[in-house]
């Protein structure tokens, strides 16, 4: 569908960049419940180092 559409131009080939790209992102966004960026584990994971020896 993309070649069929090549007019001799790079328009065809951006229109369906963009196209796909903005359909990937949606699928990520989708299948990640909409939380691109988010923490695996809570901050309460991280715990602080013991004090070093002799102090």
């Amino acid at each position: 569908m993309i070649g069929q559409a090549y007019d001799g131009t790079a328009r065809p080939i951006m229109a369906a960049m963009v196209i796909c790209g903005t359909g990937a992102l949606a699928l990520v966004l989708y299948s990640e419940r909409g939380r691109l960026f988010r923490r695996i584990n809570p901050p309460e994971y991280y715990r602080k180092a013991p004090p070093p020896v002799g102090q």
